[in-house]
């Protein structure tokens, strides 16, 4: 039986939403299909409208949900049991039977847990709870065809399912097929992606890569701020210190008003553009900025230096031009932000030759 819940994700996919997911498979022919966080059934109520003839079977946690289904589609294959526990999940009947497609839009929400543990190959790994629902519906239904599935952006970008990721990689293959309105469900406020997870032996469109900038390679050090505006100490003698909120007031050639005591942690001085840690910056706030004093970056900041101004200008233009770059660099389920490492990245495949601050790391 499943294990107790005190609250349940409730946010049912929208039937446009779930034609999406289920035409990932348009390519096969699809007998079979699991939905092992089923709800009310539009997943598999989609696939059954666009396959003809095809076996549907669903999981729900909620036994309630689970029996309202039972009446309403009475063809269904539909048990109670929580797919994150390994004893309740083993228990579904023809678990473990291989099916043709699963389709997927799990819970989002860890509450007051910061990771679940789930297995992959009979080994443990740390992730979100809606990487755990995915690595459970692969384990358990063996989808041949791969897994189409409704998942926050973080899943893709956080360090909390890096290894699952990782884990994962080595056998599928995963792909953004699309990105989400934060309205796509109702009641809910959530960037969220449709990802397709297919095994390595299917075959699979090259993933687009970004526009090579630089053809000579220039060296960037990256700084990431490091004071707090809680612990700074202002000081009539000291730095100027860049908050998020003064990078547009640079741009107007307004020099910040805050002098602190300067930390170790992220100083810069020279030709340098200035990114918020939070938040999608607007193409009036990425500049180029010539600062002739050392100034303090608060831990909301991040500065890429360059030696000389004609580089920075090019990496300034292409963020402007390319919105897919600042989108792969700004990700987050709620509020989007920047990592030093999704940074760096984005600044080797732009053919920079990032150096991130010792100070930074």
């Amino acid at each position: 039986m499943p294990s107790p819940v005190s609250h349940l994700d409730k946010y049912y996919t929208p039937p446009a939403t779930a034609l999406e997911l289920v035409r990932a498979f348009e390519s096969h022919t699809i007998h079979s299909v699991a939905d092992g966080a089923c709800g009310d059934g539009s997943l598999l109520l989609a696939a059954e409208s666009h396959f003809t003839n095809i076996t549907c079977r669903g999981v729900d946690i909620d036994i309630s949900t689970v029996r309202q289904l039972r009446n309403k589609h009475p063809h269904w294959l539909v048990s109670t049991a929580d797919m994150l526990n390994p004893r309740s999940r083993n228990a579904i009947p023809a678990s473990k039977l291989t099916h043709d497609a699963v389709l997927l839009n799990p819970p989002f929400s860890l509450h007051t847990r910061k990771f679940v543990t789930e297995t992959l190959n009979h080994e443990p790994i740390k992730c979100s709870i809606a990487m755990a629902h995915i690595l459970a519906n692969i384990s358990t239904f063996k989808p041949r065809h791969g897994l189409s599935a409704i998942v926050p952006e973080s899943l893709m970008y956080s360090e909390t399912d890096h290894a699952a990721r990782q884990a994962l990689s080595h056998s599928h293959t995963i792909r953004i097929t699309k990105e989400l309105r934060n309205t796509t469900f109702s009641g809910a406020r959530a960037n969220s992606l449709i990802l397709h997870v297919t095994p390595k032996s299917e075959l699979h469109p090259p993933e687009p890569h970004l526009p090579l900038i630089w053809p000579n390679m220039p060296t960037c050090i990256v700084t990431r701020g490091g004071l707090p505006l809680h612990e700074a100490q202002y000081s009539r003698g000291g730095i100027p210190l860049i908050h998020s909120t003064d990078i547009s007031l640079l741009g107007l050639g307004r020099l910040p008003k805050r002098n602190v005591r300067p930390i170790r942690r992220g100083q810069v001085t020279g030709i340098v553009v200035l990114l918020p840690r939070v938040g999608l910056p607007t193409d009036s706030a990425i500049r180029v900025h010539c600062l002739s004093r050392n100034a303090q970056l608060s831990d909301c900041v991040i500065a890429l230096a360059f030696s000389s101004k004609q580089a920075a200008s090019t990496l300034v233009r292409a963020l402007r031009t390319d919105h897919k770059i600042l989108q792969r660099l700004y990700r987050g389920t709620g509020a989007r932000y920047v990592t030093i490492s999704r940074l760096v990245q984005t600044l080797v495949e732009l053919g920079a030759r990032p150096q991130v601050d010792d100070a930074s790391s």
